[in-house]
């Protein structure tokens, strides 16, 4: 969640936080644009200066962007993204269709590594979700791996409402944005080849113990750099590679 405020804290500091907090409520959505500056001095007995500040704030943090001419808006987000990461044979090669299937959401409490992942105390509630994946392309379905992520809360429960249909049809992103107002900002990854999935993995994929695969951990973000969710995955490898796109032109 977002820190508290101090009460001595400069005002374009405690009115940021306040926009802020009606972001992440859903008072403004993606898109909407945010009241005229004079309008919010006046509201809050504030200078227009003090305001402006504010609002830059939040364009620094990421919760809005400004248009020259017309004014400050809330980020917007697609509205659906990959479940996972490209997965080809090569580069001129089409994407695999990603099923998730065996899904499951629980209430967890954090443990001593995904407390300090999401910047929580040990013992933390969490919700967990857990997804085998398989792939389908020309030749048919075929097995490629396994995710489990853990939401911090209770800055995600909106996630304990959501239809459990739903994680078959849309990324977890999406869902964290559409039912928790928590837009992905950014993801710090690493990853590491592994000679052999753990034991839940290959049971549920039916293959064998030493399969090698990928092991991916990945921390997302939101507003202000809080981190929500912590996933681990392990993808197989075989013929098919883990692609990404990079534009350095950013």
């Amino acid at each position: 969640m977002i820190p508290a405020t101090s009460p001595f804290a400069p005002a374009y500091s405690r009115l940021q936080q306040e926009l802020a907090l009606k972001i992440n409520a859903g008072r403004w959505k993606p898109g909407d644009q945010l009241p005229p500056e004079r309008q919010l001095a006046e509201e809050y007995g504030l200078s227009v200066g003090t305001v402006r500040k504010a609002m830059e704030q939040l364009v620094q943090a990421g919760y809005c962007y400004r248009v020259q001419g017309k004014g400050t808006f809330v980020t917007d987000f697609p509205s659906d993204r990959a479940v996972f990461y490209k997965l080809r044979t090569s580069f001129s090669d089409s994407d695999a269709v990603l099923l998730p299937f065996n899904i499951i959401r629980t209430e967890v409490s954090a443990d001593k590594d995904t407390a300090s992942r999401l910047n929580l105390a040990v013992g933390a509630p969490c919700i967990r979700v857990s997804r085998y994946l398989n792939g389908r392309d020309g030749g048919g379905q075929f097995p490629l791996g396994w995710t489990e992520s853990f939401f911090s809360r209770p800055l995600c429960d909106g996630l304990l409402q959501t239809p459990m249909a739903d994680f078959q049809k849309h990324s977890l992103y999406h869902l964290a944005e559409r039912d928790c107002h928590i837009p992905s900002f950014f993801c710090d990854e690493i990853m590491h080849i592994r000679m052999g999935l753990p034991p839940e993995v290959h049971a549920g994929l039916g293959l064998k113990e030493h399969s090698p695969c990928f092991e991916l951990h990945m921390i997302s973000y939101t507003y202000g750099n809080i981190p929500f969710e912590y996933r681990i995955s392990y993808v197989l490898g075989g013929k098919r590679g883990l692609m990404r796109k990079h534009d350095f032109r950013l």
